[in-house]
């Protein structure tokens, strides 16, 4: 299902992308927008990220057959 990156890697990533930028400024920007995602999606938001994708949860109903 493609690629995936782990917390550690974005925050690599950011750090050495943005050198300018302390190690720390960097954990704290990314560990926010994490967070709101995270919370958007728990309350049953959707995130839209131009150029990039959508995200939202979709539930469906369980049948059981038996």
């Amino acid at each position: 299902m493609g690629n995936s990156m782990t917390k550690s890697e974005l925050l690599a990533e950011l750090y050495g992308r943005l050198p300018t930028f302390r190690e720390r400024d960097c954990m704290d920007a990314a560990g926010v927008i994490i967070d709101t995602m995270s919370q958007t999606l728990v309350e049953g938001g959707r995130i839209e990220i131009r150029g990039f994708g959508s995200f939202g949860l979709k539930y469906l109903q369980i049948i059981l057959i038996g």
